[in-house]
Protein backbone atom coordinates (compact mmCIF):
# COMPACT_ATOMS: atom_id res chain seq x y z
CA UNK A 1 0.00 0.00 0.00
CA UNK A 2 1.40 3.67 -1.15
CA UNK A 3 1.76 6.37 1.71
CA UNK A 4 0.91 9.78 1.04
CA UNK A 5 0.92 13.18 3.58
CA UNK A 6 -1.12 16.05 2.98
CA UNK A 7 -0.74 19.03 4.86
CA UNK A 8 -3.78 21.23 4.67
CA UNK A 9 -5.40 24.14 6.22
CA UNK A 10 -8.94 25.30 7.32
CA UNK A 11 -10.22 28.91 6.77
CA UNK A 12 -12.88 31.03 7.04
CA UNK A 13 -15.21 33.71 8.81
CA UNK A 14 -15.95 33.22 12.65
CA UNK A 15 -18.56 30.87 13.25
CA UNK A 16 -18.96 28.85 9.55
CA UNK A 17 -18.28 25.57 11.41
CA UNK A 18 -14.41 25.18 10.61
CA UNK A 19 -13.77 23.40 14.02
CA UNK A 20 -17.00 21.16 13.48
CA UNK A 21 -15.54 19.84 10.00
CA UNK A 22 -12.36 18.74 11.27
CA UNK A 23 -13.28 17.22 14.60
CA UNK A 24 -16.00 15.26 12.51
CA UNK A 25 -13.40 14.40 9.90
CA UNK A 26 -10.41 13.67 12.14
CA UNK A 27 -12.67 12.40 15.54
CA UNK A 28 -15.97 11.79 13.88
CA UNK A 29 -16.98 13.84 16.52
CA UNK A 30 -19.66 16.75 16.54
CA UNK A 31 -19.22 19.70 19.37
CA UNK A 32 -21.86 21.22 20.61
CA UNK A 33 -20.71 24.47 21.13
CA UNK A 34 -17.00 24.94 20.15
CA UNK A 35 -15.22 27.71 21.54
CA UNK A 36 -14.32 29.92 19.02
CA UNK A 37 -10.74 28.97 17.54
CA UNK A 38 -7.87 32.07 19.23
CA UNK A 39 -4.56 29.79 18.02
CA UNK A 40 -4.28 27.46 15.21
CA UNK A 41 -4.93 23.77 15.97
CA UNK A 42 -3.60 20.56 14.39
CA UNK A 43 -6.09 17.47 14.36
CA UNK A 44 -4.59 14.16 12.42
CA UNK A 45 -6.51 11.75 10.29
CA UNK A 46 -5.61 8.52 8.46
CA UNK A 47 -7.86 7.13 5.38
CA UNK A 48 -7.68 4.81 2.44
CA UNK A 49 -8.52 5.91 -0.70
CA UNK A 50 -7.66 3.07 -3.82
CA UNK A 51 -5.15 1.31 -1.83
CA UNK A 52 -2.90 4.88 -0.97
CA UNK A 53 -3.11 5.83 3.06
CA UNK A 54 -3.38 9.20 3.65
CA UNK A 55 -2.20 10.57 6.21
CA UNK A 56 -3.75 14.02 6.70
CA UNK A 57 -2.38 16.81 9.12
CA UNK A 58 -4.91 19.54 9.33
CA UNK A 59 -4.42 23.19 10.34
CA UNK A 60 -7.61 24.87 11.32
CA UNK A 61 -6.31 28.86 11.40
CA UNK A 62 -8.21 31.02 13.64
CA UNK A 63 -10.25 34.13 11.82
CA UNK A 64 -8.64 36.73 13.49
CA UNK A 65 -4.88 35.60 12.82
CA UNK A 66 -2.87 38.16 11.19
CA UNK A 67 -2.66 37.71 7.63
CA UNK A 68 1.17 37.70 7.99
CA UNK A 69 0.69 35.17 10.73
CA UNK A 70 -1.36 32.56 8.41
CA UNK A 71 1.64 32.65 5.71
CA UNK A 72 3.19 29.71 7.14
CA UNK A 73 0.87 27.85 7.10
CA UNK A 74 -0.13 28.28 4.24
CA UNK A 75 3.75 27.60 2.90
CA UNK A 76 4.07 24.08 2.23
CA UNK A 77 -0.06 23.41 2.22
CA UNK A 78 -0.77 20.60 -0.50
CA UNK A 79 -4.38 22.54 -0.30
CA UNK A 80 -7.35 24.43 2.06
CA UNK A 81 -10.49 24.54 3.04
CA UNK A 82 -12.80 27.39 2.92
CA UNK A 83 -16.04 27.18 5.33
CA UNK A 84 -18.79 29.15 4.49
CA UNK A 85 -22.14 29.06 6.69
CA UNK A 86 -25.64 28.80 4.37
CA UNK A 87 -27.17 30.37 6.97
CA UNK A 88 -25.36 33.24 7.43
CA UNK A 89 -25.21 34.58 3.75
CA UNK A 90 -22.39 37.46 4.60
CA UNK A 91 -20.14 34.43 4.80
CA UNK A 92 -20.49 34.57 0.98
CA UNK A 93 -19.70 38.09 0.74
CA UNK A 94 -16.62 37.73 2.87
CA UNK A 95 -14.89 35.06 2.04
CA UNK A 96 -13.06 36.23 -1.07
CA UNK A 97 -10.12 37.55 1.01
CA UNK A 98 -9.63 33.77 2.32
CA UNK A 99 -9.56 32.44 -1.56
CA UNK A 100 -6.92 35.30 -2.36
CA UNK A 101 -4.78 35.11 0.65
CA UNK A 102 -4.73 31.62 -0.02
CA UNK A 103 -3.91 32.14 -3.96
CA UNK A 104 -1.38 34.80 -3.68
CA UNK A 105 0.43 32.75 -1.37
CA UNK A 106 0.93 29.54 -3.81
CA UNK A 107 2.06 31.98 -6.61
CA UNK A 108 4.40 33.28 -4.26
CA UNK A 109 6.02 30.31 -4.25
CA UNK A 110 5.31 29.67 -8.06
CA UNK A 111 3.14 26.47 -7.15
CA UNK A 112 -0.93 26.03 -7.53
CA UNK A 113 -2.65 24.26 -5.09
CA UNK A 114 -6.31 23.04 -4.55
CA UNK A 115 -8.68 24.24 -2.50
CA UNK A 116 -12.15 23.13 -1.37
CA UNK A 117 -15.06 25.86 -0.94
CA UNK A 118 -17.61 24.46 1.42
CA UNK A 119 -21.30 24.97 1.91
CA UNK A 120 -21.40 24.11 5.37
CA UNK A 121 -24.84 23.29 7.42
CA UNK A 122 -26.52 22.16 4.71
CA UNK A 123 -28.85 20.35 6.90
CA UNK A 124 -30.86 23.24 8.04
CA UNK A 125 -31.92 24.10 4.56
CA UNK A 126 -35.10 22.34 5.80
CA UNK A 127 -35.83 25.18 7.98
CA UNK A 128 -35.99 27.75 5.64
CA UNK A 129 -35.75 26.56 1.98
CA UNK A 130 -34.26 30.18 1.31
CA UNK A 131 -30.67 29.18 2.03
CA UNK A 132 -30.42 27.46 -0.89
CA UNK A 133 -30.24 30.48 -2.84
CA UNK A 134 -26.42 30.68 -0.33
CA UNK A 135 -25.92 27.20 -1.82
CA UNK A 136 -26.33 28.49 -5.45
CA UNK A 137 -24.43 31.59 -4.56
CA UNK A 138 -21.27 29.62 -3.10
CA UNK A 139 -21.45 26.89 -5.68
CA UNK A 140 -21.27 29.97 -8.42
CA UNK A 141 -18.41 32.09 -6.26
CA UNK A 142 -15.99 29.14 -6.06
CA UNK A 143 -16.39 28.35 -9.91
CA UNK A 144 -15.62 32.29 -10.31
CA UNK A 145 -12.91 31.92 -7.85
CA UNK A 146 -11.56 29.00 -9.74
CA UNK A 147 -11.86 31.34 -13.54
CA UNK A 148 -9.97 34.28 -11.41
CA UNK A 149 -7.43 32.60 -9.90
CA UNK A 150 -6.42 29.75 -12.07
CA UNK A 151 -6.19 27.41 -9.74
CA UNK A 152 -8.69 24.22 -9.04
CA UNK A 153 -11.27 25.14 -6.74
CA UNK A 154 -13.94 22.80 -5.57
CA UNK A 155 -17.09 23.27 -4.34
CA UNK A 156 -18.91 20.47 -1.91
CA UNK A 157 -22.43 20.86 0.25
CA UNK A 158 -21.45 19.18 3.66
CA UNK A 159 -22.74 19.15 7.35
CA UNK A 160 -20.60 18.16 9.92
CA UNK A 161 -23.68 17.95 12.39
CA UNK A 162 -24.50 14.89 9.92
CA UNK A 163 -21.72 14.06 8.74
CA UNK A 164 -22.73 14.72 5.12
CA UNK A 165 -20.22 15.48 2.47
CA UNK A 166 -17.64 15.72 5.05
CA UNK A 167 -15.24 12.58 3.89
CA UNK A 168 -16.55 14.33 0.63
CA UNK A 169 -14.15 17.52 0.71
CA UNK A 170 -11.16 15.70 1.63
CA UNK A 171 -11.40 12.82 -0.82
CA UNK A 172 -12.04 15.47 -3.23
CA UNK A 173 -8.88 17.48 -2.19
CA UNK A 174 -6.67 14.97 -2.27
CA UNK A 175 -7.56 13.79 -5.89
CA UNK A 176 -7.31 17.07 -6.97
CA UNK A 177 -3.38 17.04 -5.18
CA UNK A 178 -2.87 13.64 -6.75
CA UNK A 179 -3.88 15.47 -10.17
CA UNK A 180 -1.46 18.48 -9.70
CA UNK A 181 1.52 15.98 -8.82
CA UNK A 182 0.81 14.01 -11.84
CA UNK A 183 0.43 16.96 -14.38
Amino acid sequence: MQKLRLKVVIVGERGVGKTSIAMRFSKDEFPDNPEPTRKPKLYLAQRVYDETLVEWVVWELPTDMDPGMRLPYYTGADGAVLVLDVTKPETLYTSLRWVHEFCEACRSQGIVRPMVVVANKVDRILEDPRMMHVVSGAKRFANGCAVKYAMPIIFVEASAKTAQGVDEIFERLMRACLKLRKS
